[in-house]
């Protein structure tokens, strides 16, 4: 492996239920009904084997093996963490030959497990409530737990944690403060229990510039071990580090050998196995390549030095960052930064056709977003090695400050989460569109007339050669798109909207300049309606704007009306075409 120092001892957690493999090995008697294990307390089991006599069942008839793409794995972390490392394994139960009896209640525990006396022998787990995971639900019983709470606190020691699969006819109670769980359908033997090594390196030595990344990355990480860090950033903040080898597991393989990072508890990263970017043509058989997931929540935390850029400082770029933001950003938005690193190659800038997913939850939207377009942009950042031999690893700023990563992803605003699909390397963030519409005037159209109709609301002016005058009309047009649509804003529905052009002060406008109160006024005029109207006397409909280059930065302003008869309440905007 060429980690060094070696651990100096392992402490082994160990299920008592491995010693009940012969008669002569069997469970250890406490003095009253159950058989010891671990620090379990005496329960009161009478309702349960008063029910298991009565109903002549056979405890634990069933046995579950739970199945995971980390068994086995080792997770390696640095002593000193700014904060606990969130070290998840997701476990499932493989496909059973006939379905459990109901009612029944499955969960996934870390070990150990016990057993009641004999003649009954019913499997039963006791212990805190971050060590289970459940009640899951078939088919596939999945569930995750947190191994992070057993990262050893000392650096060269080391902790195996095994991991059971119990089903029972009642829910998990509370006893003495700790959980209870029955198993006394079904039970995980011992040799098909998963395991996992926790394991701490001294920080001095695994990270010495103390920024997350271990030294001898390629060393400390392989296909069986992976690396976890949460350290200071240079902006006080958390920045949490995840960093998983690509090489292909059999179990990645029915995920389409894909390879999931879950850095923090509300982000997961899904990148390409090895075998995908061989096929892709980006890396060889032979290269060794790694995924380097780190997640802050703002952007000075992101980056080690601006050795060879523009800025003088950290806070210079975090400042520039947050100056040219390409909308608004959720006030609890991580940045998520991703880079798939070779060994000889380096970063790889560019997936091409692939893509690496991003989920993440727990978005606090901004007040008046509701209708706002919301895309994911990409802070340009470059992971790079510092001396021979892949040996530092420091963030630096890259060019151009941001990009945008995916224009349409898939949101939840009740839920707060956003699934994004990304081909580059770089930090990313959900971004909110800057574009608002207060208000139409008039509110009310008619289908077939061309009506003049102006925006209030705030118009960003990027686009714009002179954004102190305005948006031309030819600006305007290259800059955005207006459809009026119906109100489940189907593509097949939208009618394209044509800009209008009014003389002002400043000259003729499409889109005024930002106000003192950051507002504009935008004017356009309505097109042909009569298709979103039909047959009905008066139909709501829609008028969407969006920005041509990211479909994502739009708005959506529902509540206006076309109606085949209307009084028109208009106001003159000024002179020149369409007033």
């Amino acid at each position: 492996m060429g980690i060094s120092p070696e651990p100096r001892g392992k402490r082994a957690v160990w299920s008592v239920a491995l010693l009940f493999l012969g008669a002569a090995a069997g469970v250890l008697l406490m003095s009253g009904d159950i058989a010891q294990a671990g620090g379990f307390r005496r329960l009161d089991m009478t309702g349960l084997l008063d029910r298991i006599l009565a109903e002549q069942t056979s405890p634990a008839a069933y046995t579950l093996t739970p199945v995971s793409p980390l068994n086995r794995m080792t997770f390696r972390t640095r002593a000193g963490n700014a904060a606990t490392p969130f070290l998840t394994v997701p476990v499932q139960v493989a496909p059973l030959k006939e379905d459990l009896p109901e009612p029944v209640f499955v969960y996934h525990v870390i070990g150990p497990i016990g057993y009641t006396e004999e003649p009954y022998s019913v499997p039963f787990w006791q212990g805190p409530e971050h060590a289970l995971a459940g009640p899951v639900f078939s088919n596939s019983y999945f569930g995750a737990l947190d191994v992070g709470r057993y990262v050893p606190a000392v650096g060269g020691e080391a902790v195996t944690l095994p991991i059971y699969t119990l089903a029972g006819s009642v829910q998990a109670s509370r006893e003495g403060g700790d959980l209870l769980v029955w198993g006394d359908i079904a039970v995980t033997v011992p040799s098909d229990a998963l395991t996992v090594n926790v394991e701490t390196l001294d920080a001095g030595w695994a990270d010495p510039d103390n920024n997350g990344l271990p030294r001898s990355l390629f060393e400390t990480v392989d296909a069986n071990t992976c690396w976890a860090a949460v350290v200071r950033g240079a902006g006080g903040g958390n920045r949490a580090v995840f960093v998983r080898s690509l090489r292909n597991f059999a179990a990645d393989k029915a995920d389409g050998d894909m390879v999931t990072l879950q850095p923090r508890e509300n982000v997961t990263v899904v990148v390409p196995g090895l075998n995908l970017l061989v096929g892709a043509g980006l890396v060889e058989p032979t290269d060794e390549v790694v995924a380097v997931v780190e997640v802050a929540d703002i952007p000075d935390d992101l980056i080690d030095a601006v050795a060879g850029s523009l800025y003088p400082d950290i806070s210079a770029w975090s400042q520039a960052v947050r100056e040219t933001a390409p909308g608004l950003i959720p006030d609890n938005a991580p940045y998520v930064q991703v880079t798939l690193l070779s060994r000889d190659r380096g970063p790889i800038e560019s997936l091409g056709t692939l893509f690496c997913t991003l989920v993440v939850s727990g978005l606090q939207w901004p007040a008046g977003s509701d209708h706002a377009g919301i895309s994911v942009h990409g802070v340009r950042t470059l992971l790079q090695v510092e001396s021979e031999g892949n040996t530092y690893f420091t963030n630096h700023p890259d060019g151009p400050l941001w990009q945008l990563a995916d224009a349409q992803p898939t949101v939840s605003r009740d839920s707060g989460l956003i699934l994004a699909r990304v081909s580059t390397a770089g930090a990313f963030i959900p971004v909110v569109s800057g574009i608002r519409i207060d208000a139409s005037v008039p509110p009310v159209l008619p289908p077939t007339v061309p009506v003049p109709v102006t925006l209030r609301g705030r118009f960003p002016l990027a686009a714009a050669a002179d954004p102190a005058a305005g948006m031309t009309l030819e600006e305007a047009g290259q800059a955005y798109d207006l459809f009026f649509t119906d109100e489940n804003v189907t593509e097949s529905s939208m009618v394209p909207a044509s800009f209008r052009s009014v003389n002002t002060p400043s000259g003729p406008v499409a889109v005024t300049p930002l106000d003192e109160e950051d507002g504009n006024l935008l004017f356009l005029t309505s097109p042909d309606l009569s298709a979103l109207l039909g047959e009905a006397a008066q139909r709501p409909v829609c008028l969407l704007i969006r920005a041509k280059q990211n479909r994502g930065d739009s708005y959506l302003l529902r509540g206006l009306q076309v109606r085949a008869v209307a009084t028109l309440e208009t106001n003159v905007s000024g002179d020149g075409s369409g007033t």
